[in-house]
């Protein structure tokens, strides 16, 4: 049996809760750009590479949709052929601004209450509070973190406490009510 040379890097994005960052490979240089909402310390990547080969940093072996990784700096992926032949990828993250979501009607907030914040505090530690705005309505949070795992809330009364210890952090905050939604980002402790 011989062993395969292939050693590509076929293709690389980025997961995010909701939706991927696809990269664009060119030589040897992997370019992917996210909002800069995106916590990019602990970044999952989707890749493919040829039959065969395996993905490294360093000395851990990668898997695809799997592990996390800082982008703060560049990181090479090295792919291994069956044969042991090597190429080094190098992925640049960079980071986009991003525009706020359009002001939603439904969920009553109008242009004068654009900059109101819908929850409070923020940065929070376990609780959020409703702005006057949303107390009487029937609204739902979901908390996910950045890499969209959704954290389970607890109502109680007024306010939505968080019912386990999380990390410090960026977390997004889906605010729906009937089928209005609106996501804000949350700053954890």
């Amino acid at each position: 049996m011989i062993n395969s040379a292939e050693n590509d890097l076929l293709s690389f994005g980025i997961q995010m809760p909701n939706t991927a960052a696809p990269g664009t490979i060119a030589s040897l240089k992997v370019s992917v750009s996210v909002p800069d909402t995106v916590d990019i310390t602990r970044l999952v990547a989707k890749f493919s590479q040829s039959k065969g080969a395996d993905v490294y940093i360093g000395d851990f072996r990668q898997i695809s949709g799997l592990t996390s990784n800082d982008f703060t700096n560049d990181v090479t992926y090295t792919v291994v052929a069956e044969n042991g032949d090597q190429l080094n990828y190098v992925v640049s993250v960079s980071q986009e601004a991003t525009t706020p979501d359009p002001i939603d009607p439904v969920l009553g907030i109008g242009d004068e209450m654009a900059t109101k914040a819908l929850v409070f505090p923020n940065p929070f530690d376990q609780e959020l509070f409703l702005d006057e705005s949303l107390k009487n309505k029937a609204v739902k949070l979901t908390l996910h973190n950045t890499l969209g795992q959704t954290l389970p809330l607890t109502r109680q009364g007024e306010s939505f406490r968080i019912n386990h210890d999380i990390n410090p952090g960026l977390y997004l905050l889906t605010i729906e009510e009937a089928n209005a939604r609106k996501t804000v980002m949350l700053l954890k402790r």
